[in-house]
């Protein structure tokens, strides 16, 4: 805490007299002496010896200098922790982020963010995209990274960090795959697929509710696909795995091909019918967004321009 009382009793401390502190502190030495009478009997104990000259402090006066030491760094500390909030420099935000795609962006995000603003605390909560709404309205994430169309309300806003491809994933050992990889033109360019060769395929899709769900229900039923058999999951991850092992087809969003270890019997294409979505930052109608939260959607921003 802060105050010149204290102040009062370090210059009697400095100079060993009553006399010479309150001359320092333009104080008549009555006054001074009240001073120390008060503190000492609001505390219970003497904290000066006053047998000897110059003035010395009992043990328990040296464990109260010693305390006010301490005040004095907590001071400082408070003072620059201020300093630091009112330049947004310091501060808490809380991320809402789907499962599968925090497990891709933040290894790499968050240590970098940190780099750039080690005195910003970055709190992460993981879930499935449609308890997100429910989450910001009470004030259990500032904000969300995640796809648009949403299931949301009026009572959210976004911000576009831009278009995201969704690649079709199948076997590298299913005979349309092998054709397909067979008859591209450019080795080095990822290989076309025709939506029409999904009919009478096994394809994984989300569960209802989840966004991706959506994009394939409005993907295949565009292209009046028939599939021999539709099996669906709420991991991006376990459809991947699935695919990998099995002669199975599904949709995998851009992202991912950011994975540090893809399964080698997975090969993506792109739709002959683009597929994509939008990626955005969500975030309540009519929120303040702190520069804290800006420092943070640039940084995703930056990330995202690489991978969409």
């Amino acid at each position: 805490m802060i105050s010149k009382n204290y102040n009062y009793f370090k210059t009697i401390v400095e100079t060993g007299s009553l006399t010479k502190a309150a001359e320092k502190l333009y104080l008549s030495q009555p006054s001074l002496s009240k001073y120390i009478s008060r503190l000492e009997k609001s505390l219970g104990i003497e904290l000066f010896d006053r047998t000897h000259t110059p003035l010395t402090l009992t043990y328990a006066g040296r464990l109260y200098l010693e305390y006010l030491r301490n005040i004095d760094v907590l001071d400082r500390q408070l003072l620059d922790d201020f300093s630091e909030i009112r330049k947004d420099l310091k501060g808490e935000i809380t991320v809402g982020i789907t499962s599968w795609r925090s497990g891709i962006i933040l290894p790499s995000l968050l240590p970098e963010f940190r780099k750039k603003y080690p005195h910003i605390i970055v709190k992460v909560e993981e879930g499935k995209s449609y308890t997100f709404e429910s989450a910001m309205l009470n004030n259990q994430v500032d904000f969300c990274l995640m796809t648009v169309p949403s299931n949301f309300s009026f009572a959210t806003s976004y911000e576009t960090l831009g278009m995201e491809k969704i690649y079709i994933a199948g076997n590298r050992d299913h005979p349309k795959v092998q054709r397909l990889l067979k008859s591209r033109s450019d080795p080095n360019t990822m290989p076309k697929f025709e939506p029409a060769l999904l009919n009478d395929e096994c394809f994984i899709d989300m569960k209802p509710g989840q966004v991706l769900h959506r994009v394939n229900q409005q993907f295949l039923e565009g292209h009046d696909i028939h599939l021999k058999e539709l099996w669906s999951t709420e991991n991006i991850v376990t459809a991947i795995n699935l695919v990998h092992q099995a002669f199975y087809f599904t949709c995998i969003p851009g992202l991912y091909l950011k994975s540090e270890d893809p399964p080698d019997n997975l090969v993506l294409f792109e739709s002959a019918d683009p597929l994509e979505w939008e990626i955005a930052i969500v975030y309540p109608k009519n929120a303040v967004i702190t520069r804290i939260m800006r420092l943070f959607i640039d940084v995703l921003k930056e990330y995202h321009g690489c991978s969409l």
